[in-house]
């Protein structure tokens, strides 16, 4: 079983607003009791299937870099916004793996920041983190905005379009409080 998979799909669930809890919690059982299979026809379908037909499987395997999402290589911008291309990508899914992304690449950035400043003491160091974290929040703002422009490509563009738009004034506001 995969766990980011899994944890990928109760997230994606979550994100969706015209669903009431009881459906969130019932799909939510059904991610925790399902096969991977049916979790990945799940987030490209929109549809809970108990057995999955030889054409479930091959719809799976044809659009499996969709679900690859949150594994990044280091060209993690390109493969992402590559993926986004693919016609009728979910804009849940879409804009969670744009966050996933943004949120990886700034974690590494800071750990990068981290080693860059360890020699330095006091306010130097405090200084060189600080530039650090505000780098890394505009690295991630451009993320989001080279996402934005995919959004077009996926079956809800302007709900793609506002998880976005909404995840970069919440990273700008961090930004403004540096």
């Amino acid at each position: 079983m995969d766990k980011d998979l899994k944890i990928f799909a109760l997230e994606y669930v979550q994100l969706h607003d015209d669903l009431l809890k009881e459906e969130k919690l019932a799909i939510g059982n059904f991610i925790m009791e399902a096969s991977d299979k049916q979790v990945e026809f799940m987030l490209l379908t929109g549809k809970v299937k108990d057995k999955l037909t030889k054409e479930d499987i091959n719809l799976i395997n044809k659009n499996k870099s969709i679900l690859e999402l949150w594994v990044f290589s280091n060209d993690e911008i390109k493969a992402v916004l590559a993926a986004g291309a693919i016609l009728g990508a979910g804009a849940t899914v879409f804009a969670t793996a744009i966050s996933k992304l943004a949120h990886k690449a700034y974690k590494r950035f800071l750990s990068q920041a981290a080693r860059k400043c360890k020699g330095k003491a006091g306010n130097e160091k405090t200084s060189c983190m600080k530039n650090a974290r505000e780098e890394a929040l505009r690295g991630k703002i451009k993320m989001y905005q080279q996402g934005i422009s995919k959004c077009s490509k996926t079956k809800s563009p302007s709900d793609c379009k506002a998880k976005l738009v909404f995840k970069i004034n919440k990273t700008k506001a961090q930004l403004g409080e540096l």
